[in-house]
């Protein structure tokens, strides 16, 4: 009998943000597999996608989908902002509503379709499914994957102790405690829920980021070195650190291309520091995935400078699925993977030293045998299709 399995979705599948690669990336490769896949979202026009995939434009109060579209942007701006968000967002009571309203009007489709599990992307969307689980009668999936709280007070959006720490901390709690069961990123989010949250081993599924397997790969090349960042500007992803090791990687290459592709709300910082430095032009704003890819592909190395340790950065494996070896910093969750399969290197959280790993990678005379073991592991193993082969056997066990 074929599973049918629905996604609880706060943004548009369609976004180029990465919150939702994953949730694009599981549907995907779940309906390859033979999963039947119902996706909802309040900001999706419902169609049938293929025969085993069909989205759902959830009904809102609202008279039209662009000015439903325009409130979400409003939200999410506020829920990014550092004066904003503990004031107005973050507030348990806040949190709630939002996640009533995403419930509203959802019920009837979900129960509709028959579903055998529904899965909520990040924590209101899975609050709202929690609303109405009594009604659905089947189980409801929190996709968690990382700590909230925590990524919170590295963005300085939130203080251990404050009235926004303690809302979200309380709402994350509620949410953990009614799911039936919770995916998570790796062992490291796994003990801290475990710890923090008070939640049993076996409701906690790792179940982590990856790869796609890919046509596109890093063309060997001769002319000028390039360096790339692709990813979200927010204060946790340290790309300061990056821009202010670029300098020290000149001084080494004054020709190297450097290139930091991205936005989020720590993008105006990040600006001005650039222009600082005279690197204002290496920020080349935000591009849509199909062509961040091709850029992949003609650049040498790709960074990641987050000491976010405990997350499972999508980056990562973007980089390596073209056989872009990285540059990241020692102690993440992530290193031993970058070190043991010799995809890269580690360097301590400075810019002298992040620079001198650039550097040192860049004149590696293997550095194609790293590029051929990047690709070698998300094809044989961090890549999607096993990610989701995984799933359907919790899915399975679930139901």
């Amino acid at each position: 009998m074929q599973l049918k399995v629905g996604f609880f979705l706060q943004r548009s599948l369609l976004d180029n943000v990465g919150c939702i690669i994953r949730p694009y990336e599981l549907i995907r490769h779940l309906e390859q597999l033979g999963v039947e896949v119902h996706a909802f979202s309040p900001i999706d026009r419902s169609k049938r996608v293929s025969e085993g995939l069909y989205i759902h434009r959830v009904p809102t109060l609202l008279p039209s989908l662009e000015i439903t579209k325009n409130i979400y942007r409003c939200v999410f701006k506020i829920a990014k902002s550092e004066f904003l968000a503990p004031s107005f967002f973050f507030r348990e009571k806040s949190l709630k509503q939002f996640a009533k309203w995403l419930s509203r009007n959802t019920l009837p489709l979900l129960i509709k379709e028959k579903l055998d599990l529904v899965q909520g992307e990040q924590e209101i969307p899975a609050m709202a499914l929690l609303m109405m689980k009594e009604e659905l009668k089947i189980p409801v999936v929190t996709d968690l994957l990382d700590l909230w709280v925590e990524e919170e007070i590295l963005a300085n959006r939130v203080k251990v102790g404050d009235i926004a720490y303690n809302s979200l901390r309380r709402f994350t709690k509620e949410l953990l405690a009614k799911s039936d069961l919770i995916l998570v990123g790796n062992n490291i989010v796994k003990r801290h829920v475990m710890a923090t949250y008070e939640v049993e081993s076996n409701k906690l599924i790792i179940s982590p980021n990856a790869g796609a397997i890919r046509q596109e790969k890093r063309i060997k090349r001769n002319k000028k070195l390039r360096v790339i960042y692709a990813g979200t500007f927010e204060r946790y992803e340290y790309v300061d650190l990056f821009i202010e090791s670029i300098p020290y990687i000149r001084k080494e290459i004054p020709g190297i291309e450097i290139l930091i592709a991205g936005r989020g709300p720590d993008r105006n910082r990040l600006h001005r520091l650039a222009a600082s430095i005279g690197e204002e032009n290496s920020l080349i704003g935000s591009l849509p995935r199909k062509r961040i890819f091709r850029l992949f592909t003609v650049c040498d190395i790709g960074v990641i400078p987050t000491k976010k340790y405990y997350a499972t950065p999508i980056k990562i494996f973007d980089y390596l699925s073209v056989g872009l070896p990285v540059v990241s910093i020692k102690g993440m969750w992530w290193s031993k993977i970058v070190e043991e399969n010799k995809v890269g290197a580690t360097v301590e959280f400075n810019p002298k030293s992040f620079a001198k790993g650039v550097v040192s990678l860049l004149m590696d005379r293997n550095i194609d045998e790293y590029s051929k073991n990047a690709r070698r592991l998300v094809t044989q193993k961090y890549n999607w299709h096993n990610v989701a082969k995984d799933l359907i056997r919790v899915y399975e066990k679930l139901v």
